[in-house]
């Protein structure tokens, strides 16, 4: 199991969750990172990060070895499945630095499975159960002689569908905002891009006025424009650069998708799908790893006698 600085790192890296309480107990504390959306439910702000994952490939490595490290490794070559004919970064670059290089430390994780996903919420669920049973913290909640458990997990289709649209109705807003366009017409070049118009073609300045006042989305999205010309993002935003939504969730909809319960389904659409594929209601189906799948967690959180048995679901993998 972690020791303590394993722990205390994790906790300041990760999201946790907090629970009402009893009258007989003090609340338990929310740490940093975690929002309630259900009466016992709580979900991560923002998808899982690479400085998240990294962290939990070095815990693994000292606790578990070399050979079972290897295994929880996201397969970096996902990079090579974008379609882009002019890519700024390339393919190869991604590929090298994405995972690693500190620039991207704060970006979403990809490139993982879902066995690999589920492994990390029951390392995550280990360690933050463990900090949150501290002596000194049990005092200060009241239940001395009681046990936290906390236990992360994949979102069911369901529970995420209930975050992202909150209370809004997804009929009038199907991706969870009231205003979701901004003008963005300035991201395409209007004389390079009428040069690849076909003909008959519009007068420039007609051209230039359609392509200038477009709006597009906010969100991390392919977003279309006009005379079928699209733009498309090279890769995500960091996991706190986006759009939020009214319950403070960033990149509900876009930047990457997001595993649910379901295996190969996935939430939410990405940096490489259109915005009405990524409304709330529609789905991603994957097979694979792919360079716009990532992960968002949600908790649970108990309070039981210390003297029952914490077990944490689990399909095969060691808990560390």
């Amino acid at each position: 199991m972690p020791h303590f600085k394993t722990i205390l790192l994790a906790v300041m890296m990760l999201g946790s969750i907090c629970t009402a309480a009893s009258a007989q107990q003090a609340p338990l504390p929310p740490p940093p990172g975690t929002i309630q959306f259900m009466d016992t439910l709580y979900i991560d702000k923002t998808e899982v990060a690479n400085v998240h994952w990294r962290e939990f490939l070095f815990y693994v490595e000292r606790d578990s070895g070399k050979a079972y490290h290897r295994t929880m490794l996201p397969d970096t070559s996902v990079w090579f499945q974008r379609n882009l004919s002019q890519p700024q970064t390339t393919s190869i670059e991604l590929t090298t630095k994405y995972l690693r290089e500190k620039e991207y430390q704060l970006f979403p994780v990809v490139g993982i499975s879902y066995e690999q996903a589920q492994a990390y919420a029951r390392w995550r669920s280990v360690v933050v159960s463990q900090i949150m049973n501290q002596p000194e913290q049990l005092a200060k909640l009241g239940i001395p002689g009681k046990q936290v458990v906390v236990q992360y997990r994949l979102p069911t289709e369901e529970e995420w569908v209930a975050a992202a649209a909150g209370k809004l109705k997804l009929d009038k807003y199907p991706y969870g905002q009231k205003k979701y366009l901004k003008k963005g017409g300035n991201s395409l070049n209007p004389e390079q891009a009428y040069k690849q118009l076909d003909e008959p073609r519009p007068s420039f300045s007609r051209f230039k006025k359609d392509i200038v006042g477009a709006r597009i989305p906010q969100f991390q999205v392919v977003a279309e424009l006009p005379y079928d010309f699209y733009l498309a993002p090279e890769f995500p935003k960091a996991v706190s650069d986006g759009p939020s939504n009214k319950a403070g969730m960033v990149h509900m909809i876009g930047n990457v998708a997001e595993m649910t319960a379901t295996p190969g389904i996935a939430k939410g659409g990405s940096f490489m799908h259109k915005l009405e594929d990524s409304a709330i209601t529609e789905k991603q189906a994957y097979e694979n790893a792919a360079p716009w799948l990532g992960v968002r967690y949600v908790a649970t959180i108990r309070v039981v006698d210390y003297a029952a048995p914490v077990i944490q679901e689990s399909d095969g993998v060691s808990d560390f």
